[in-house]
């Protein structure tokens, strides 16, 4: 299992790192020196542009992985990664992954069914509402990036299984401007059995 999540997570930083899978720190050092060679030289030519300017230029790259979630069927890790090389502001990338025990399998998209319907994009409105803390679909509208609210896109991160639910994770921009952060909400399981295929309801059994 360990070879599993550690070859997601070396797919998840970039999927450049060709050695072995059994050990996690080679992955992350490999990863930290990659960023830092690429950055390192635009961030040099950055800091001789504004040699002259009284702003101080400073350069961040942190990383974290960590398991949010275990059972005796699953595991749930979850990714984020927030770089500053100056400007206004910097960016973040968050994701995650849910793995079955028994097989190392990564777990989708694929194990809901009918995400486009009613009852669960009305899930998703309610879970979006109590994020951004608005109390109507009118008010939700003003905080997101949509041409519509008929049909709230899935998030890119595979759904995260929890103890308490299926967490879904959406990215920085991704249906939202930047001062919304990375929206989430957790939906019961209770809320879902209609939509969870066998595979998925044998995970939460």
């Amino acid at each position: 299992m360990t070879s599993t999540i550690n070859e997601w997570l070396s797919e998840t930083m970039g999927g450049t790192y060709e050695g072995g899978y059994n050990e996690t720190m080679p992955i992350a050092k490999h990863y930290i020196n990659t960023a830092f060679g690429h950055d390192s030289a635009d961030y040099a030519e950055l800091k001789k542009d504004t040699a002259n300017n009284d702003r101080e230029w400073k350069y961040e790259y942190i990383c974290n992985s960590q398991k949010t979630a275990e059972t005796a069927k699953f595991v749930t890790f979850e990714y984020s990664c927030y770089e500053y090389q100056g400007g206004a502001h910097g960016s973040t990338i968050v994701t995650g992954q849910t793995f079955r025990k028994s097989d190392g399998r990564r777990i989708g998209w694929e194990v809901l069914n009918n995400t486009y319907d009613d009852d669960f994009q009305n899930i998703i409105k309610t879970g979006l509402r109590k994020y951004f803390n608005v109390n109507n679909d009118d008010e939700l509208k003003s905080c997101l990036m949509l041409d519509n609210m008929y049909i709230i896109p899935l998030p890119k991160c595979p759904p995260l299984f929890t103890r308490d639910g299926i967490k879904l994770v959406y990215g920085q921009y991704e249906i939202a401007p930047y001062a919304a952060g990375t929206p989430q909400l957790t939906i019961p399981y209770s809320q879902l059995n209609k939509f969870l295929n066998v595979t998925a309801k044998s995970l939460i059994k």
